[in-house]
């Protein structure tokens, strides 16, 4: 599989994704580690109001850096490093993709909704325009569910109650995002994976309105996504 990211230049993408909402996706290579691009996602309401971030990352196997992989995911990010540790090491799930590099792999670290727009499926319609903007690079998807509300619980001294809050967000997490094809990573300590296919498999999966024929590059960065890349 050709790998279309990972000697461009920054780029910027837009798509509509629901009645009254789009989404926009920035790539840009990593200025330290040259096997990794950096992606910053905005949700838009009515083309001017953010009311959603993503981030994430693609760790470009096909393409690999000048660093060692272990060295550079483990540097860049924590999530990441736990991604290598998790998934990549020797005797995981997805070390013999790693070692075969015939594709990249994304990674999709954060994505926080305001609370006057949840509850109406825009999370995974933003989750599924990433995937299909990626899925000729990228063959494979994993991400770690982790209700951001609930940080707290991985303090040693939170409560029970406090965990088992923690716990039923995390589960509602998961059941969320099988909708679009994510299920349990096995030997991992709560990682969720999918493969990806064409772009008509991955949106069969959600009861998206996401249109092809309406995404667009960028020739600019828009200002909200500079600011949030910086």
């Amino acid at each position: 599989m050709s790998n279309t990211t990972s000697r461009a230049r920054p780029r910027c993408y837009e798509t509509a994704i629901a009645d009254g909402y789009s989404f926009r996706l920035l790539i840009r290579r990593n200025g330290d580690f040259s096997g990794i691009s950096d992606l910053f996602g905005t949700l838009l309401f009515g083309q001017q109001e953010v009311v959603g971030v993503f981030t994430g990352a693609i760790v470009h196997l096909a393409e690999p850096g000048e660093e060692p992989l272990a060295y550079a995911m483990d540097s860049h990010s924590s999530g990441l490093g736990d991604c290598y540790g998790e998934l990549l090491m020797e005797g995981k799930c997805l070390d013999e993709y790693a070692q075969l590099g015939d594709s990249d792999l994304l990674h999709l670290e954060r994505l926080r909704i305001l609370k006057p727009h949840r509850g109406r499926g825009l999370g995974n319609l933003v989750l599924a325009s990433v995937l299909v903007l990626l899925c000729r690079s990228c063959e494979v998807a994993v991400l770690k569910p982790f209700p951001l509300q609930c940080s707290g619980a991985l303090d040693p001294m939170a409560s029970p109650e406090f965990r088992a809050k923690f716990e039923r967000g995390r589960g509602k997490l998961v059941r969320c995002y099988s909708r679009i094809g994510f299920e349990s990573a096995p030997k991992s300590e709560g990682w969720l994976f999918r493969y990806l296919e064409s772009p008509e498999s991955i949106l069969g999966r959600t009861r998206s309105q996401w249109n092809r024929s309406r995404t667009i590059r960028m020739p600019e960065i828009p200002e909200e996504l500079e600011k949030l890349a910086n």
